[in-house]
């Protein structure tokens, strides 16, 4: 389940689809986290959706998810400092899987990456610095009407120097880019 997210954490998930008895499909998410060393597991379940097709394959989503045309951010988690170097704003960005035009990367943030984990003696969850990583943050202006995403869509984008995969963890209203 590429769209599995939660930021901070790995997520272990595995869909599938089966077929009632009395006609139609059901589909489902088994997912648990952290994927090393499972704290949840959560099951999902979709009896009576309404099925779409996007990229040529089946989509499952919320029937009314809007289509749109706007402003995304991108997460990168843990990436060099040359990687980071190489994003330019004006980079014109494209998604690898469809090969289509996205959009164009209208900034970049850069912070030092952390992982969550135990502390072992008080038993809680604390972020801990991953030396010499960064979390990366693109702001896209996304002018491919045909691109459909939600919040935590897995995304595999590319421009001339690089090739990134991450996961879209903002999208941002055009009221509020107008700002």
């Amino acid at each position: 389940a590429q769209n599995a997210y939660v930021s901070g954490y790995k997520i272990a998930a595995k869909t599938g689809t089966s077929e009632k008895l009395n006609g139609g499909r059901v589909g489902s998410c088994v997912a648990y986290a952290p994927a090393d060393s499972p704290e949840i597991a959560v099951i999902i379940a979709v009896v009576a959706g309404v099925c779409t097709m996007l990229f040529g394959k089946t989509d499952t989503s919320a029937p009314n998810a809007p289509k749109y045309s706007k402003t995304v951010v991108i997460e990168g988690l843990q990436k060099s400092q040359t990687f980071c170097n190489l994003v330019k704003e004006g980079d014109k960005i494209f998604d690898t899987v469809s090969k289509k035009e996205l959009g164009v990367l209208k900034s970049k943030e850069i912070k030092d990456a952390t992982v969550q984990t135990t502390a072992s003696e008080e038993g809680k969850i604390k972020k801990v610095p991953v030396p010499d990583k960064y979390d990366i943050y693109l702001t896209i202006e996304v002018t491919n009407p045909e691109i459909t995403a939600n919040i935590g869509t897995n995304i595999s984008l590319h421009s001339k120097m690089y090739v990134l995969s991450g996961h879209i963890v903002d999208i941002i209203d055009d009221a509020e880019v107008s700002k």
